[in-house]
């Protein structure tokens, strides 16, 4: 499991988001009439206002740490129609998933600010896959054509919200972070600071540069 120690202490002292663990994914209950993807939870005390219009389908937890686990097996949609199984979106080195519906606010709020994030780990999230629950492949352009500064992001659809509910998700927007296949961290929830996740995300994805560089250059020369 991945160390916590090279996120910087900062992150976590600002950190008012969710680091979910499994037990609390897997404690959700889910009924026929509303499957978790379309939950509407409470936002979380906040001083910060959501805007008006669809909330989070997610609600804010206590900071925590979560045991390592297993990207399970799913299907979505690419944007050129081709269907593909979850193990096909696994990098070799950490990376982030992002699941997202398509009219959501929070959502919209969280992915504007990875866009105008000013780090390089995350300059036109390369190191993201996206993935629009609850919508098809030919909606997937309408999402991501407001966010131009994500152009290398890769873009999926999954339109019967598959993979939120083998990940056991709370909803949306929710943010994995991963290593390989290895799921090590995950915020959801109605994020009263997004800027925190920006950070948070970064420095995941600067673990993987630097892991890169010293693969390159093994004497640090």
């Amino acid at each position: 499991m991945k160390s916590f120690a090279a996120i910087p202490a900062v992150v976590f002292g600002q950190l008012l988001l969710t680091l979910l663990p499994c037990s609390a994914l897997h404690a959700q209950s889910e009924s026929p009439q509303q499957p978790a993807s379309h939950i509407v939870a409470s936002p979380p005390d906040s001083d910060l206002a959501t805007p008006r219009g669809r909330q989070s389908t997610a609600q804010a937890m206590p900071l925590r740490s979560a045991p390592v686990r297993v990207l399970p097996s799913f299907s979505v949609t690419s944007r050129d129609g081709q269907p593909t199984v979850s193990s096909a979106l696994v990098r070799s080195s950490n990376w982030l998933l992002l699941y997202r519906t398509e009219n959501c606010l929070p959502c919209d709020r969280l992915m504007n600010v990875l866009a105008a994030s000013n780090n390089a780990a995350l300059l036109h999230g390369a190191g993201m896959v996206v993935v629009i629950a609850g919508t098809t492949q030919q909606n997937i352009d309408k999402v991501r054509l407001g966010f131009p500064n994500l152009s290398d992001a890769t873009w999926f659809a999954d339109p019967q919200a598959e993979g939120l509910k083998a990940l056991k998700a709370e909803g949306t927007p929710t943010l994995m972070a991963l290593h390989g296949g290895r799921i090590e961290w995950t915020t959801s929830g109605n994020l009263g600071n997004p800027t925190t996740v920006e950070s948070l995300a970064a420095s995941w994805l600067q673990q993987a540069q630097a892991n890169r560089a010293a693969l390159a250059n093994p004497q640090g020369k």
